[in-house]
């Protein structure tokens, strides 16, 4: 049976993220399957990067930007030019059968020959060239800066994401912005969570309520402040980010409401697992924490809108309409632990086996490789 050479495009490794650790272990899973034969594709690949995918057997190539001096330390000022898209373009794929890439930036625009498959599986087309609101929400000074050249990134963005065979989505909400900014049809292939790694421990639930994000602006956790403020109940924020945001949400909270900053995954899951509810109140494309929430049995008050509004469905914690403080003040009044069950079973349905077959099952598909 033919082995399938297949190379994972994405951005950058650069830092420690949710996105970056998601590919890794796409890449760790698939390269136990014998039939694959997986090689690392990136503008930027950091030392301690390329050391992870050694580690693992897997090898790793990286464009003409990763060789600039320090790069990671400014690479995102690069963003808007020219430089990314020329850096994935410089690529010569002819050695593989299939390539994947993973990308809410660049990773798509890679050329292919004809004979080569082209997946794109899209988390989310770049907030930075299409949702500029929510992107560059209390930064206009920066968006004053770049607008006029956001016009000629969102057309190479619209004609480079056609250059794919199939596009993947990960989830419905993702699909219909796939539909409304690039006019392409997706299949879903929604993304897991690596259950083993959550130390679940059946603990009893305690009287605060648990927010875990980036603290950044456009996650809207101001609003969160000023209705826990007015409640009077006990918060936990797990999160670092933005260090004069998370300097103002301090001064405005009152001392009901603690913040924790980073903390070990351990440490995590224990404060999600004794929490009365999590509260979710930005709209995220997906969003994994949910999901994290889910198996460990705490319920979700969120924002009703993106991923959080299709994977919950008011079936698996209370939704509020509005990024305010009264609809969310709202939503807290009406909410009873007790009325919620069978969390962790339907969290189970993302785990990681579940994605992985039908990943697999569709590169053999469109690679014409019959079990």
């Amino acid at each position: 049976m033919k082995n399938l050479k297949i190379a994972i495009v994405h951005d950058d490794f650069i830092q420690n993220g949710g996105a970056e650790f998601f590919i890794f272990e796409i890449v760790e899973e698939l390269q136990k399957n014998q039939q694959f034969n997986i090689t690392v594709v990136s503008s930027i690949i950091t030392s301690e990067w390329k050391r992870k995918f050694r580690e693992i057997g897997v090898d790793t190539k990286e464009s003409f930007i990763g060789r600039l001096p320090l790069v990671k330390y400014y690479s995102k000022t690069l963003f808007l030019t020219p430089l990314f898209y020329m850096a994935f373009e410089s690529f010569d794929f002819s050695e593989f059968d299939l390539v994947l890439s993973s990308s809410t930036r660049y990773g798509q625009s890679i050329i292919t020959k004809p004979e080569t498959i082209h997946i794109s599986y899209i988390n989310s087309p770049g907030k930075m060239i299409w949702e500029t609101k929510k992107y560059f929400y209390s930064k206009k000074f920066l968006y004053t800066l770049i607008q006029n050249f956001l016009p000629l990134n969102r057309v190479y963005d619209y004609y480079s994401q056609h250059r794919a065979d199939y596009l993947l989505a990960n989830s419905k909400n993702i699909s219909s912005k796939i539909h409304k900014n690039y006019k392409l049809d997706s299949q879903v292939l929604y993304p897991f969570i690596n259950f083993e790694k959550i130390k679940k421990n059946n603990l009893a639930k305690k009287d605060y309520y648990i927010l875990i994000s980036r603290l950044i602006p456009w996650k809207r956790i101001d609003f969160v402040i000023e209705a826990f403020n007015e409640l009077e109940l006990p918060l936990i924020i797990v999160g670092s980010g933005d260090e004069t945001y998370i300097e103002k949400l301090k001064k405005n909270a009152n001392k009901n409401i603690s913040f924790v900053g980073f903390v070990s995954d351990l440490e995590k899951y224990r404060l999600l697992e004794e929490a009365r509810g999590l509260i979710f109140p930005q709209d995220e494309d997906f969003g994994l924490t949910i999901i994290e929430s889910l198996y460990l049995n705490t319920p979700v008050i969120y924002f009703n809108q993106g991923g959080a509004k299709e994977i919950l469905k008011n079936t698996y914690g209370i939704s509020f309409n509005l990024q305010e403080r009264k609809s969310l003040v709202e939503a807290i009044n009406t909410y009873n632990l007790g009325q919620f069950s069978g969390l962790d079973e339907y969290a189970l349905s993302f785990r990681k086996e579940v994605f992985i077959e039908s990943l697999s099952k569709f590169l053999k598909q469109t690679s014409n490789i019959v079990e």
